[in-house]
């Protein structure tokens, strides 16, 4: 175990000691706690029962790593083993392999963050809390000062994870949406610059727009998104005019637009299809080169000899441009 002089220089520094001088304990479950604010869903599934079938006979071979509550002797936050500790619990252990890091809770919620973000198939709900808890972390550790901190810590975050500091800002503006619209996101059901629009709604509004879509099964498109979200700013929002947006007919508005408009108004109609953070011009194009490709088929035109072969390799081509958003 860590000597007190060294925990107490660890906790003052408000750093981690070095993974190599870890000391690994075994805590009562009773003792841990899931940490404050987790943005990670932890899921039963086939996933969580594997891993319950390995901790039984096998036990746990990674530690969890934990941090001391802040005026709670003896008890601990988790930092990184959440679905270990769901898993001990099914197995129904009585104590946990651990590693003791002695971290504030900024720190700590950067260490969650960062530790799990890269993560394949996160929801955007879990990617939006993520980004707000790394987010409020770094402004409370006072990285940047009041003036600057909003722009220094989306830049930060989002050279962290390789994405733009707009997704940043449009993940992070999830966090202003009820748990029901959010739920339609995670569904795919909702796009993600519809989300970022819809939470330009008011808490009232967004009740009243889930609660019309649960009854009619309509849900917003980018173009119905944008007009809600106009409306919302002007005061001039309410369920009636809810009703009126979504039961109308898309198709005549778009099409009574000019060309750029109409590229616009179709990607966000098709955004939740494509991978967050692409323009309206890449999607338009995308769907462009889709239907170019597959346009027999579409329409149930047979294919002659003379186009057998041609749209083969045009079927081949496309499979490559769709790995490449798996």
């Amino acid at each position: 175990m860590q000597s007190e002089n060294t925990q107490k220089g660890f906790a003052e520094a408000n750093v981690s000691p070095s993974p190599t001088n870890f000391t690994v304990e075994q805590i009562s479950m009773s003792k841990l706690h899931a940490f404050r604010g987790h943005p990670f869903k932890v899921v039963d599934g086939k996933e969580l029962d594997a891993l319950t079938d390995s901790i039984r006979s096998e036990g746990i071979h990674e530690p969890l790593i934990v941090r001391p509550l802040e005026g709670a002797t003896g008890e601990f936050e988790v930092i990184s083993g959440h679905r270990r500790l769901r898993a001990a619990q099914r197995v129904g252990l009585d104590t946990v392999p651990t590693i003791i890091h002695y971290i504030d809770h900024n720190a700590a919620a950067i260490e969650v963050v960062d530790g799990n973000l890269h993560r394949h198939h996160l929801l955007p709900s879990e990617q939006a809390a993520a980004i707000k808890l790394k987010f409020d972390a770094l402004q409370h550790q006072g990285r940047a000062s009041a003036q600057n901190a909003p722009r220094l810590t989306v830049e930060e975050i989002g050279e962290g994870l390789g994405i733009s500091r707009d997704k940043v800002k449009r993940l992070k503006k999830l966090n202003d949406l009820n748990e029901t619209l959010l739920e339609m996101i995670d569904a795919g059901k909702i796009g993600l610059i519809s989300g970022c629009d819809l939470a330009q709604l008011s808490s009232e509004q967004q009740e009243q727009l889930a609660a019309y879509i649960a009854e009619h099964d309509r849900y917003p498109s980018g173009v119905q998104a944008q007009e809600l979200k106009k409306l919302a700013k002007s005061n001039k929002l309410d369920l009636d005019t809810i009703a009126g947006i979504l039961s109308k007919d898309q198709t005549t508005s778009i099409l009574a637009q000019d060309a750029d408009a109409r590229v616009k108004a179709a990607a966000l109609a098709f955004s939740s299809r494509f991978p967050a953070g692409m323009s309206a011009q890449e999607i338009y194009d995308r769907i462009d080169n889709l239907l170019a490709q597959h346009h027999d088929a579409i329409f149930d035109i047979p294919k002659t000899d003379d186009t057998a072969s041609s749209n083969t390799d045009a079927d081949q081509a496309s499979q490559t441009e769709d790995a490449n958003f798996e």
